[in-house]
């Protein structure tokens, strides 16, 4: 059986230190993802992020395992830039997430499921998703910025 996860890998990204996980779309990867971004953080002396941040990166991977049931592999990725960490999960997907609102209406209020990326947007500084081009692996990428650190 192939592991779950593949072997970490920092990067250089245009002068950013990026850390990546590729994970296998199985149910466990939620929880994978939970526990490195848990580390990565308090390894960088943020423990203060470390709630907001587990849940962003567990809906992400969520959401990719739900809505890209066919993928082989998602990619977890935690970038810092000038101390503001950034979170990022790519899918092979062009599909761009959409997320709900309270102008919704009962539909949203009332429904099990479907939140996610609206917590997603309250408790990030800022959020979005891009579609990568072909040339570059195809796909998209979803983010969410948390805030830099005041102290620094």
């Amino acid at each position: 059986m192939d592991a779950m996860v593949r072997p970490i890998e920092t990067v250089m990204d245009d002068g950013d230190r990026k850390t990546v996980v590729t994970l296998r779309p199985v149910p466990q990867a939620a929880d994978i993802a939970r526990t490195f971004i848990e580390h990565r953080m308090l390894v960088e002396g943020r423990p203060d992020l470390v709630d907001d941040a587990t849940l962003i990166a567990s809906e992400f991977i969520t959401n990719a395992y739900v809505h890209v049931p066919a993928a082989e592999f998602f990619k977890l990725m935690l970038c810092w830039n000038a101390g503001s960490p950034l979170i990022e999960v790519w899918d092979p997907s062009w599909a761009l997430p959409r997320p709900r609102t309270l102008a919704d209406g009962d539909g949203f209020l009332l429904s099990t499921s479907g939140k996610g990326l609206f917590i997603v947007s309250r408790l990030a500084q800022s959020w979005g998703s891009r579609r990568i081009p072909k040339m570059k692996g195809g796909g998209k990428i979803v983010w969410a910025r948390l805030p830099k650190n005041e102290e620094e």
